[in-house]
């Protein structure tokens, strides 16, 4: 019910180059303050990840390129320490146990770990409750290596109550 790979940041991305991807795919509305933020971004002073994200784009094509600029631009900036990040695509009829959510957090320390959430159908079903469950479980590992991983959550556009699922569970860090 679940896929998971890895990957390497592309680090010949400069920020500016990150800020023309965004306007080329009409996110700079959204993008450009974030990126801007990173910019200025001391890493001398830096604990931790302040924040994780959440990016809301239905088209799987936009919505790598945008983690991936994203994920670019930390790099670039020493935010993120490590090239290599993960990713897994799940839902709400998944089934893994929180042993392999920790292990892939204590194995991307350093980087970054992208979840990608791949419902698109957020009606009342007999999976509800495990997807409710899963999301705050997903979280709660997210939280507790919040100073060593990035997460960024990626959900379909019109998926709003899987959304704020995700935003309650991560409290003050997304």
């Amino acid at each position: 019910g679940y896929e998971f790979g890895e990957a390497l940041i592309d680090d010949s991305l400069s920020i500016d180059d990150c800020k023309k991807i965004a306007s080329e795919l009409l996110f700079e509305n959204t993008m450009h303050p974030e990126l801007d933020r990173i910019a200025k971004t001391n890493t001398a002073k830096s604990i931790g990840h302040p924040v994780h994200y959440i990016l809301r784009v239905d088209n799987r094509d936009i919505r790598k390129t945008v983690y991936k600029s994203l994920l670019s631009a930390l790099y670039s900036k020493g935010r993120i320490k490590n090239k290599r990040y993960s990713f897994v695509d799940y839902n709400s009829e998944s089934r893994f146990p929180d042993s392999t959510f920790d292990a892939l957090y204590r194995s991307s320390a350093g980087g970054a770990v992208v979840i990608r959430y791949t419902d698109l159908d957020e009606n009342e079903n007999r999976f509800a409750k495990r997807g409710t469950d899963l999301i705050a479980s997903v979280c709660d590992i997210a939280v507790k290596y919040k100073n060593s991983v990035l997460t960024i959550i990626c959900v379909p556009k019109d998926v709003n109550k899987v959304k704020e699922d995700f935003l309650l569970n991560f409290g003050s860090t997304a």
